[in-house]
């Protein structure tokens, strides 16, 4: 018979990699450390009030140095024996794309290494890889790890590493080679106790269209009757222009309208608007919908205060809002567009056939469309499609709703989870490389170290 696989889980966020290692490995883990983040708690409800699990929860300082009481320490200390996996997810801020901080001086500055934001890495890292000692660790991190602009940090993670006797692979990958329609992006960063590295297994699986995945979640799933804001609070002034000047008739998605242009990619309202019917007719339908919208706002403020209401007074005021925004935004393209810049682009993404999502962040998730429905996404559909079993609940929800985007696809996880169970079994090929950089999307090694060199001094970087 054998010998049970011990994990645990350090910082899970809302639990979705946690989730994917458990049905990797076949079993909850031995414990979770937390630092007291917000998120964790829904991970915490999840794994012991709805799924009866019993996981003890151990509270940390936020540095991952010292533990929160003595009674947290005692409970570490008789728990924390022969653990062979370990994953958590520390904060990406410092190497995310949308961190735009660029300041020479600035303590935030992407990509430089001793940022402020990169310090919880490399804290979780040193209280994973020092004082859990896992035969293997585990965690994921931005796109930009795999990438020249995270070299620096990646170096600092190798010093961590080899600090402690592991050895390291870089694993890059997309949510939708795991059976998921939503393209996420992502890095993954393995440590092999041992001198080498592992090679990982690669992964392809087709997902299912999003129409036939999103089929799938049960009508009475939790929060599947639940919006960020209102049903229809996707539709900005560029869809609103779509689909009053070019749909058809009622019966017309914006989908639809966009495969009788045999659009052949993701885009969205914005740039569907300057490709084909043209800016200047946008302009044109924004000044006359700012009219009659000034013109009904002064007529209904001119009458008697007793005759108005506060429900048609805001009515109003939110319509002749939405206007001038419309008349502001589409000059301001034409102008950003014929000088040969780019704008800020916040009208609604479609993707091509509408048979998958772009990945799922905080400032797109509440534009996304439903593929056939004229209507945004319910919090469930948005949980389904970063993989949440369908009985997960996101405790708070509009109020957290940002917490959807802030951990792994579960898809993904499972399968990070099983490379790991892999290694623990000794099922893994060995290599003789203590570096290794995989492309799960190219199905191909990128990079191997031959000589322990540093990675900053290598072409691939």
């Amino acid at each position: 018979m054998s010998k049970k696989i011990k994990w645990a889980s350090l910082q899970p966020l809302n639990g979705g990699m946690s989730i994917g290692f458990q049905q990797a490995i076949g079993h909850a883990p031995e414990f979770v450390i937390t630092a007291g983040f917000p998120h964790c708690s829904h991970y915490c409800n999840y794994i012991n009030e709805i799924k009866n699990e019993d996981v003890p929860f151990i509270l940390m300082d936020g540095t991952y140095t010292e533990f929160d009481s003595k009674e947290d320490e005692e409970l570490f200390n008789k728990l924390n024996e022969d653990i062979d996996i370990v994953q958590y997810v520390p904060v990406c801020a410092g190497l995310s794309m949308l961190n735009t901080c660029n300041s020479e001086d600035s303590k935030c500055r992407r990509g430089d290494p001793h940022n402020q934001q990169n310090q919880n890495m490399y804290e979780t890292t040193k209280m994973v890889l020092g004082k859990i000692n896992p035969k293997v660790a585990v965690f994921e991190n931005a796109p930009a790890a795999y990438t020249a602009s995270g070299a620096g940090v990646i170096e600092v993670l190798r010093d961590i590493a080899k600090e402690n006797g592991y050895s390291m692979t870089l694993e890059k990958t997309d949510t939708f080679f795991h059976g998921v329609p939503q393209h996420r992006k992502r890095t993954f960063v393995y440590f092999w106790r041992n001198e080498t590295a592992a090679l990982i297994e690669y992964e392809n699986k087709v997902p299912k269209h999003l129409v036939d995945y999103l089929n799938e979640i049960p009508d009475d799933a939790p929060l599947h009757d639940v919006f960020l804001n209102e049903k229809d609070s996707f539709k900005d002034v560029s869809y609103e222009y779509i689909m009053e000047n070019v749909a058809n008739d009622d019966e017309d998605t914006i989908i639809d309208v966009f495969n009788r242009y045999n659009i052949e990619k993701t885009t969205t309202a914005a740039v569907f608007i300057d490709a084909y019917p043209g800016i200047d007719g946008a302009i044109e339908w924004a000044a006359k919908k700012l009219e009659e919208a000034q013109k009904e706002h002064d007529e209904y403020m001119a009458l008697p205060e007793e005759e108005r209401t506060e429900e048609k007074t805001f009515e109003v005021k939110e319509k002749l809002k939405r206007y001038k925004k419309a008349d502001r935004i589409f000059n301001h393209r034409k102008t950003k567009v014929s000088a040969g810049k780019g704008y800020w682009d916040d009208s609604c993404p479609v993707y091509k056939d509408g048979a998958f999502v772009n990945a799922i962040i905080s400032k797109n998730m509440f534009r996304m469309l439903h593929p056939t429905k004229q209507r945004s996404l319910t919090i469930r559909e948005l949980l389904w499609l970063m993989g949440m079993p369908h009985d997960y609940v996101l405790l708070d929800a509009k109020k957290n709703s940002a917490h959807i985007t802030q951990s792994v696809p579960v898809a993904t996880s499972k399968h990070i989870g099983t490379q790991c169970k892999l290694y623990v079994e000794g099922k893994l090929k060995e290599t003789e490389s203590d570096f290794i950089k995989q492309n799960n999307e190219k199905q191909k090694v990128d990079y191997e170290s031959k000589s322990h060199e540093s990675v900053m001094d290598t072409e691939e970087w």
